[in-house]
């Protein structure tokens, strides 16, 4: 208490005294008064430094920002409840060097600023300028603390800390605005930081705001807070030199200081700072750093006489700034030519430019203390006499067949002219068996060697300079399998589909669909060491009274019971065999061998006899239609021993029953596969087959009989035996 009197009478002995209280009923009608009111400032004790505490617990749960400093001692004493007054001159505890003069006390003036000759009363905003006398802003507006739920302007008795420096602050916490409203509330703050550390007089501007809801006073022409002459903030050293001042942007415009506007609201932007809402001025030998930095940009080749450019352009912006150094440079691209990037450092290389029309480069550059260059704008006209397209070529390598095929990986390589501007690059995309694309830049493109089978279309084109482009071109690519390896070896028996009344089959039988067999026998061939996989139905197993030579297993349901025997295996629920894949490959094996160019003759005579030569001691191919076999008496196969004979046999169906058969010149069932092309049905009684069936789309019936090599089909019906001389493995290429 002794120390609150003592404060109080030492306020008493300004030069300039308090003059008398306000009355809190003023209207919105008031005039700018030319003696401002000096009144004494209010010593907080502890109790009242606990209930601001309190109050300020209570703002930081609603701030839109976190810029204020909660020190206590911010706190310390208060302007009384009051509209338009000044406190006595403050002494400050440290000196400060503003512009060349040193200060070492100002006057805190409840409209949100501080000045240091005199205090002032002004309420309505005014441009701050070269000749506004010496003033540090942080929200010029009339503020009014008169209202029952407005907080105080507030200030430090000895200083804070301020990122471990003293620092003198002065706070306007939850404040009201003319004439004692209180519906919305700005909270802001101003320190000023001791910088002695980098110089005698050297400080610290900080500017705080965590919450800004109204920027006018009634009697600014204001209207519920909002319009009229509206809040700005900076500062100036009052000695009339144009570099001497700062005002922030949106300073005196309705609304673009408010929380509301997110391109210039305060609390929506720092400077020098990584805290939204803190603006941090670097008072540097009497200077803050104010000034933006410069930025050109240097066009290479420049433009000719008209303006214009014939050509694509390269665009070089380099910035400079005396005081703190550049930070980063930005630029926009509009028009002909759009994109745009901020660039750390003092320089940035634009990306060149080269569409035809009008593109604006607009560029500016901000220092590190936070200042940004006004906008500068440049324009690109390209105008090019150009207007043939290139025109490119492909060279295939190595070149196709008389076919128009290739049995191998193909090479691709585009070349482009232009006898104008020039070629700027080469598009290529792929389609088909292989895909893929660039856009390669300069005359020439290699492209990737395409190797998948199947048809590749490679469509290309190229672009000049100028912008100039080449209807697109077309190259198709047929890559044909030259080899194939046959190996038809692995069951006596397969099937994608079902296989029904099956008697005895001496290898292994593979059934994608469901197996019914009853009084039978699998496996009865095989070496007692080869049990895998003997008999394997992908659906369902329904047997009865047999025996199986090894492994058995069904993918759905079996009705397999004591009448079964698995001798040397096991019967087990699975589906080892990949059906979908394996029939994939014999699908495509039948296909591509349907597809070779006989090579061998065919003769038919009247009788009924059938003969084929073949003089390969490789690969013999014959292409017969099924309708050659009805009324057959006589089939003969004549070629060398260890040769393979492919029997591409076309038609729909065939039939087969009664003819005998016989091999000549040394080839055995081992070497001899009767291809059914496109055949979806096959039947067969009391006949024979010597060799190996390859028929994937067709249903085989087929009883009294047998097959003396393998049956590789759709689906099988009837009781024919198969007999195991499996085909060799051979590599049939194309001729």
């Amino acid at each position: 208490m002794k120390r609150k009197l003592i404060y109080l009478l030492a306020a008493l002995a300004f030069t300039t005294t308090a003059c008398g209280t306000q009355e809190m009923g003023d209207t919105a009608e008031k005039s700018e008064q030319s003696q401002p009111q000096i009144l004494l400032s209010i010593l907080n004790d502890a109790k009242e430094r606990t209930s601001l505490k309190s109050v300020r617990s209570e703002l930081t749960t609603s701030l839109a920002s976190e810029a204020i400093v909660w020190d206590d001692e911010c706190f310390a004493l208060s302007l009384p409840a009051n509209d338009d007054g000044s406190t006595g001159r403050i002494n400050l505890p440290f000196q400060v060097n503003f512009f060349g003069t040193t200060y070492s006390s100002f006057f805190i003036n409840n409209n949100g600023n501080v000045t240091f000759n005199s205090p002032m009363s002004t309420f309505t905003p005014f441009q701050i300028e070269a000749r506004t006398p010496p003033i540090i802003a942080a929200f010029l507006a009339d503020v009014d603390t008169r209202g029952g739920n407005s907080g105080l302007t507030t200030y430090s008795q000895r200083t804070v800390d301020f990122q471990g420096r003293p620092a003198f602050c002065i706070s306007w916490i939850d404040v009201g605005y003319y004439s004692v409203r209180t519906d919305k509330k700005n909270t802001f703050q101003m320190l000023l930081v001791d910088r002695a550390d980098t110089g005698s007089g050297n400080f610290d501007i900080v500017l705080n705001y965590s919450r800004i809801l109204w920027e006018t006073g009634d009697a600014s022409g204001g209207r519920n807070g909002y319009g009229g002459t509206s809040a700005g903030a900076g500062f100036s050293a009052g000695n009339g030199d144009p570099s001497a001042f700062f005002q922030f942007p949106g300073s005196l415009v309705n609304g673009a200081l408010l929380d509301t506007n997110p391109a210039t609201g305060l609390v929506h932007h720092s400077r020098n700072s990584n805290i939204l809402g803190r603006y941090i001025f670097n008072v540097r030998n009497g200077r803050p750093d104010i000034t933006p930095p410069v930025s050109i940009a240097t066009v290479t080749p420049p433009p000719n006489s008209d303006g214009e450019h014939n050509g694509p352009v390269n665009v070089a912006i380099t910035a400079t700034d005396d005081e703190s150094g550049v930070l980063n440079v930005t630029y926009v691209l509009s028009g002909a030519t759009t994109g745009s990037a901020t660039v750390s450092g003092a320089s940035v290389i634009v990306p060149t430019i080269s569409n035809l029309g009008v593109t604006t480069v607009t560029y500016y550059a901000r220092d590190v203390a936070g200042n940004v260059e006004a906008p500068r704008t440049l324009t690109i006209n390209i105008v090019n006499p150009d207007v043939t397209p290139p025109v490119s070529t492909a060279t295939v390598s190595p070149p196709p067949d008389a076919n128009g095929e290739h049995q191998g990986p193909v090479d691709v390589a585009i070349t482009a002219t232009d006898a104008e501007s020039g070629v700027a690059s080469i598009t290529y995309v792929l389609s088909g068996a292989t895909t893929g694309g660039a856009t390669v830049p300069g005359a020439s493109a290699t492209v990737p060697t395409i190797s998948n089978l199947g048809v590749t279309t490679v469509t290309y084109y190229a672009r000049d300079v100028a912008g100039n482009v080449e209807a697109p071109r077309t190259l198709t690519i047929t890559i044909t399998e030259p080899c194939v390896d046959v190996n038809l070896n692995d069951f006596n028996l397969f099937l994608t589909g079902d296989y029904t009344g099956g008697h005895d089959v001496v290898g292994k039988v593979a059934v994608g669909g469901n197996i019914t067999m009853e009084n039978f026998a699998v496996g009865t061939g095989l070496a007692e060491s080869d049990i895998e996989n003997v008999l394997v139905a992908g659906g369902n197993l329904n047997i009865t009274h047999g025996a199986v030579y090894g492994n058995a297993y069904y993918g759905g349901s079996t009705t397999a019971d004591g009448t079964v025997t698995f001798v040397r295996g096991a019967l087990a629920q699975g589906t080892p065999v990949d059906f979908t894949a394996r029939g994939t490959e014999v699908s495509d094996l039948s296909t591509f061998l349907g597809s070779l160019p006989a090579t061998g003759t065919y003769t038919r005579e009247v009788w009924g006899g059938m003969f084929l030569q073949g003089s390969s001691a490789d690969v013999n191919v014959f292409d017969i239609n099924a309708s050659e076999f009805n009324g057959a008496t006589l089939f003969n196969i004549n070629a060398p021993a260890g040769s393979l004979a492919v029997v591409n046999i076309r038609g729909a169906s065939a039939n087969f029953g009664g003819h005998g058969q016989y091999f000549s010149g040394g080839i055995d069932q081992t070497g001899v596969l009767y291809n059914f092309v496109d055949a979806t049905s096959i039947t067969a009684n009391g006949f024979g087959f010597w060799g190996t069936v390859l028929a994937p789309n067709a249903a085989v019936n087929f009883s009294n009989g047998s097959f003396d090599g393998g049956i590789y089909a759709h689906s099988f019906t009837g009781n024919g035996e198969g007999h195991i001389n499996a085909l060799r493995p051979h590599r049939v290429c194309r001729p």
